[in-house]
């Protein structure tokens, strides 16, 4: 009795993994959702999911994974069986932050704050930084340099509109809406360097109400001491 006992658990758990491995040979998966932490997962997530319905539960599953581990717009995800046949994937999902342009092309790398290239696009309503170089593709890291621009890029476009931002000889051009066309340099404190442009465009502001005398031209803010240009008008 006490033998047939402890068979009783392993062959229960035999059994178990038989039927299991049945069922997931039998069942085929039909349909498949996705959502991120904002609702439905974007196009460039699921785009390739139609290649996992019809398969095999199991099989489905592992295509999913793969797929899932190899997007960098990927940070976390589960996949959960649903009867009677669905497969529900939940993940969080990077978010494009930056978009990159170079002038000899139409397309946008869409960059996350990481430095990651998440995906590339035809047009963008993100803040835009023109580069000389040839755009990363996806999943590659743009360097630190361009990083540091995007950012600051970034900062700039919340609060004030810029008509252009431009890396060129090693340095990054802004070129502010109704204000002057200000230079930053591509390593340093960026909250120095932040707080430095709104002072110093906030004093001009001040001076300039009521004249008629001078425009700032260019904000250069590489040196110790921002460096001002004026044009007569």
């Amino acid at each position: 009795m006490k033998l047939l006992a402890k068979l009783k658990i392993p062959f229960t758990i035999i059994v178990a993994g038989l039927l299991i491995s049945v069922i997931s040979g039998l069942i085929k998966i039909r349909e498949i959702s996705c959502e991120n932490q904002n609702g439905e997962c974007s196009r460039g997530v699921t785009q390739k999911f139609t290649e996992a319905k019809g398969l095999p539960y199991s099989s489905a599953k592992n295509k999913l994974t793969e797929m899932l581990q190899s997007n960098v717009a990927v940070k976390k995800y589960t996949i959960h069986f649903q009867i009677p046949a669905k497969l529900e994937v939940n993940i969080i999902e990077s978010k494009p932050k930056y978009a990159l342009k170079n002038s000899t092309s139409n397309i946008f790398s869409l960059v996350g704050e990481d430095g990651r290239v998440i995906s590339q696009a035809e047009s963008s309503d993100l803040p835009t930084l023109f580069v000389e170089k040839d755009l990363h593709p996806t999943t590659q890291t743009i360097d630190m340099e361009t990083l540091f621009a995007s950012e600051i890029v970034f900062s700039i476009s919340n609060i004030h509109k810029f008509k252009s931002a431009r890396l060129e000889g090693g340095k990054l051009i802004v070129e502010v809406v109704e204000g002057p066309t200000v230079i930053f340099p591509l390593e340093g404190d960026r909250e120095i360097l932040l707080g430095s442009y709104v002072l110093v465009t906030d004093e001009l502001k001040k001076e300039g109400i009521g004249s008629t005398i001078k425009n700032p031209r260019i904000i250069d803010l590489r040196f110790k001491n921002p460096i001002l240009k004026y044009v007569q008008k």
